[in-house]
């Protein structure tokens, strides 16, 4: 089973707070009294000691550069939220441009926004946005902009509607292009919450998670002789949506306009902290999947054969598959955003890796393992030794008890090696 304990939590007291001193929110002192009731903001941690956190997701992991709060409203609690403003995170709180300043560090922070009031649609919903400043179609396109829910002042009937939060819960991030940059940090981070105008404080609890998954690689190169320079993605989706969604299962046409290979740089893995020394954190950050996408990590480096002087180039595709403990065939998995992902390397030859995968959540220890079927590799471009000659794979057929069994003899790679499974159909 996951744990789900959490880091990053924003939250908003909803209540009706008395007694409040001189200089707090809310009182004579604060910014932008008088134009609206305040939705406070306070940014905790989630319960864990900053020290044990930091372990496990990195300074830039939790960062956030930029927030911006998507406000809509509705005339009862759960009904048709539609759009009325976004509120952006600046340098100086500014009730009239509709901005909020940040104060505080890390994950201890505070702010407050002041929502225009509109008869009629006091029930608030709040989405925000860390780390993504445009909104994207699932085609890659800029969304178009946001229409602002309008009603009669005297009777809080609306007379113009605004765009629909069940339209935006669908826009998504930028689209990844295979020759483009890979997925890195500031990482996008979203979440929402909804609450009432009700008093002159309201609250409302929201929790921040990562829009991405995060692959961590373990191989110790001293014991496994593989020396890894890069990791990929094979049949990775391009986009996410904003918010968290149930991912579609995609059909031809779909998997062909949004499964891609990630863009990866060569001998960028080389450049990561503990590289090939034991887990190396934060090697790849990938969108969301769905099992039936079929994913696999393409692992690209050079494997020292204790038997030959030099290292020779190696290429690695690796299932994102579960084996069930109970046995049976392995099958594909989905892949979790705001969740970890180790692979654990344990042995390697030329032809073949052994390794298993373990998921935890971004925040805690423990998990579940998940054994991918590392089915045993095609081995391309062979050749005998010292000749051009191709080496076959030999059969041999033997009767034992009366039914005649196979045994396939396969000679050792002395070159690049490319494993194929039923996922690498389409690549070289």
């Amino acid at each position: 089973m996951m744990k789900t304990k959490n880091m990053l939590w924003m939250s908003a007291l909803l209540a009706l707070l008395a007694g409040c001193s001189q200089g707090e929110l809310g009182t004579d002192d604060a910014p932008g009294k008088g134009v609206g009731k305040e939705i406070r903001l306070v940014f905790s941690g989630g319960g864990e000691s900053q020290e044990y956190t930091r372990a496990i997701a990195s300074e830039s992991e939790n960062q956030i550069d930029n927030l911006d709060i998507y406000v809509f409203a509705a005339t009862a609690d759960g009904g048709d939220y539609q759009y009325l403003e976004t509120w952006k995170a600046a340098a100086q709180d500014d009730t009239a441009a509709k901005t909020f300043k940040l104060s505080g560090a890390g994950t201890a922070r505070k702010a407050s926004i002041f929502p225009t009031e509109l008869k009629g649609i006091p029930n608030l919903k709040l989405y925000c946005v860390a780390n993504s400043t445009t909104l994207y179609k699932s085609d890659g396109d800029p969304i178009d902009p946001l229409v602002a829910v309008k009603t009669n002042a005297a009777t809080g009937a609306i007379e113009t509607d605004g765009t629909k939060a069940t339209d935006f819960e669908k826009y998504c991030t930028a689209k990844l292009e295979p020759t483009g940059t890979a997925l890195g940090t500031p990482l996008v981070m979203t979440g929402s919450g909804t609450t009432k105008i009700l008093g002159n404080i309201a609250t409302v609890n929201i929790e921040l998670k990562r829009r991405v998954s995060r692959f961590d690689i373990d191989n110790e190169s001293a014991k496994t002789g593989l020396i890894i320079e890069s990791v990929a993605l094979g049949n990775g989706r391009n986009q996410a949506t904003v918010m968290p969604g149930t991912l579609t299962t995609l059909d031809d046409a779909g998997r062909t306009a949004s499964l891609i290979k990630y863009p990866v740089t060569e001998g960028s893995y080389l450049m990561l902290p503990k590289a090939n020394q034991g887990v190396t954190e934060s090697a790849l950050y990938t969108y969301p999947l769905k099992d039936t996408d079929e994913a696999f990590l393409i692992i690209k480096g050079k494997y020292q054969n204790p038997m030959q002087k030099d290292p020779v180039p190696v290429e690695y595709h690796l299932d994102i598959q579960r084996a069930p403990d109970t046995g049976g065939a392995a099958a594909f998995i989905d892949v979790v955003a705001n969740t970890r992902y180790t692979l654990h390397i344990k042995e390697v030859m030329e032809a073949t890796i052994t390794a298993f995968f373990e998921i935890v959540d971004w925040t805690s220890g423990g998990g579940v393992i998940v054994k991918p079927d590392n089915a045993a590799p095609v081995v391309t471009a062979l050749n005998v030794e010292g000749t051009d000659a191709d080496v076959a794979t030999k059969e041999i057929s033997v009767t034992a008890d009366g039914t005649e069994k196979v045994i396939t003899l396969t000679a050792t790679a002395s070159g690049k090696v490319q494993p194929k499974f039923s996922t690498t159909t389409g690549w070289d």
